[in-house]
């Protein structure tokens, strides 16, 4: 027997957000599979201060 998800429930994914201010700080966070690609404004400790992050790469980890 196969289970799969039947129910039209959606499903998330877990993907690496990156600082778009070139700082190397990154924080993963979910979404939803089928939304387009995150761009979130949030503070950078290592810059201090709020920059853009913008996501880079895509977790195969589905929640």
């Amino acid at each position: 027997l196969y289970l799969s998800r039947m129910d039209g429930a959606k499903g998330y994914i877990l993907v690496r957000m990156k600082s778009a201010a070139e700082t190397g700080y990154c924080f993963n966070i979910r979404r939803l599979r089928l939304q387009e690609k995150l761009v979130l404004l949030r503070y950078d400790p290592i810059g201090k201060g709020l920059f853009k992050g913008v996501e880079y790469k895509k977790f195969i980890k589905q929640l």
